[in-house]
């Protein structure tokens, strides 16, 4: 079983690189004029003339450099299923997920950057799209920010995020999550992705520069040229200490009898299990444990870091001196978890009815709590505490790390800039394992499609997939926003 392509994970960063790696046109995530723009500021030899030429010789292309060629042969491993999204769909029906947090212009389709708009639309289907409430019209024009002056709310300014354009409106709706489902089905049945996914565990990769990469899995050992890791964030397991109880506990759960239960985390998945057990199963009361504040935003990223609008953050996050720079700016970017305005209007329903109560600022020790709270004896404690992405807990990769030592910061993989483990190893990796390198929404689905891009760039080169013409022009198209690391503009 020998493969041009290995991808490790069916998820939606998975779907978007085998998308991607088949897509002979793709949608420019930022056109020629935003990086001409951005770049003329850096490369002062940038003239009229040099403009000229370049737009003469792209437009000069032997019509040989733009035939299609066949999709590279793909392989997609994954632990759960033979099917893609499996995993993300079972997590969106356990947890009785309607709509999506993302707004439209967030999926794997690499051809068109309003495809799922258009398939909503297609489909007769645009009444599963949910109007994301209080986000467009909030912006306030140059005229009035003079006209303002030097006022107490020019002072405090407005959130980035909030300066979105009226005519961008339509983008910000929710897909239901079926809609969605169907959608991700669609981009399968279009680039013919339906029989490439096998349902195993990867347990070890391994790598030599003849030979290439060998990945042993339950399913037995599959050959690569590259490898791709999509895995999304491993949860964090809390032992159980009782388990010959929770056949119990399980019945007790939904029963007549009083019963309690502690949910532990801050974002949007503790207020949806919190709903869920009241709601449905009519749990006596519950109490949410947040280590930090609560937090109410529309999105876990803002949108100045992923919307048509991100250009200028991402420029300083790609300009950042070192990796440490980074870090820091993931860390205050997402700023931990949060909760929708739409979820937070249910909580407070339930705290109002004396169904829940929230604790901010706490963090439970060792079955204490600090600050101390006088909580009854529990039926259940939830732990929605999110994952861990950390490159030094995938143990199928300790064979890789051994052979070819590489830094982490913050459990996230110093990174190539061609997403590549270094420039001798093409192990790739997309989602929150590649934030070093895709900023803050790497783990997201706006993050899913950037770096579905910028690896495929890079797999074709190395395939050989690529002319030298053809080449030069991807890269003008693109952008060489790496330039500037290396020094070479400044």
């Amino acid at each position: 079983m020998n493969y041009d392509i290995a991808i490790i994970g069916a998820g939606p960063c998975g779907l978007a690189v085998a998308a991607r790696l088949c897509e002979s046109t793709p949608a420019a995530l930022f056109s020629d004029a935003e990086h001409n723009r951005y770049w003329r500021r850096f490369n002062h030899k940038n003239t009229l003339e040099a403009e000229l030429k370049n737009k003469t010789d792209r437009n000069g292309l032997s019509s040989r450099d733009g035939v299609d060629m066949p999709p590279p042969s793909v392989v997609v491993l994954d632990t759960n299923s033979t099917e893609w999204m499996a995993a993300w769909k079972s997590r969106f029906r356990n947890l009785q997920i309607t709509h999506l947090r993302s707004p439209l212009f967030f999926h794997p389709d690499p051809r068109d950057r309003d495809a799922l708009l258009g398939f909503a639309h297609h489909q007769e289907r645009t009444a599963e799209l949910h109007e994301i409430r209080n986000v467009v019209g909030k912006e306030i024009s140059k005229h009035s920010m003079k006209k303002k002056g030097n006022d107490s709310s020019k002072k405090k300014g407005l959130p980035l995020h909030l300066r979105i354009d009226g005519r961008d409106k339509i983008d910000y709706f929710t897909p239901s999550a079926r809609l969605f489902e169907d959608f991700c089905e669609d981009i399968v049945n279009k680039y013919s992705l339906k029989n490439i996914v096998r349902q195993a565990e990867v347990q070890g990769v391994h790598y030599e520069q003849e030979d290439g990469f060998v990945l042993d899995t339950t399913d037995g050992s599959y050959l690569a040229k590259i490898v791709v890791v999509a895995v999304g964030a491993r949860p964090r397991v809390v032992q159980q200490p009782i388990p010959s109880q929770m056949g119990l506990l399980k019945q007790k759960l939904g029963g007549t009898a009083p019963t309690n239960v502690l949910v532990v985390g801050g974002g949007l998945t503790s207020a949806q299990i919190a709903d869920i057990l009241i709601r449905r199963y009519n749990v006596s009361r519950v109490w949410l444990l947040l280590r930090g504040k609560y937090k109410v935003k529309h999105f876990d990223v803002d949108l100045e870091w992923v919307s048509k609008t991100r250009n200028q953050r991402m420029a300083m996050f790609w300009t950042a001196d070192t990796d440490q720079e980074r870090l820091q700016m993931l860390k205050e970017a997402r700023g931990g978890g949060s909760i929708t305005p739409e979820f937070d209007k249910i909580l407070k329903a339930h705290v109002k009815n004396g169904k829940l109560s929230i604790h901010p600022n706490t963090v439970w020790v060792n079955g204490r709590t600090e600050p101390e709270m006088d909580l009854p004896e529990m039926d259940h404690i939830v732990f929605a505490t999110g994952g861990t992405t950390d490159l030094n807990d995938l143990a199928f990769l300790e064979p890789l790390r051994s052979q070819h030592k590489i830094q982490t910061l913050g459990g996230l993989p110093c990174l190539s800039d061609d997403m590549m483990w270094n420039d001798d190893v093409p192990c790739f990796f997309t989602g929150a394992l590649a934030g070093l390198r895709l900023g803050p929404g790497a783990g997201n689905l706006a993050g899913a499609r950037m770096g579905a891009e910028r690896i495929a760039w890079k797999v074709d080169e190395l395939l050989g997939r690529t002319s030298a013409s053809r080449e030069e022009v991807q890269r003008d198209i693109i952008g060489n926003r790496f330039q500037i690391l290396d020094g070479g503009l400044l």
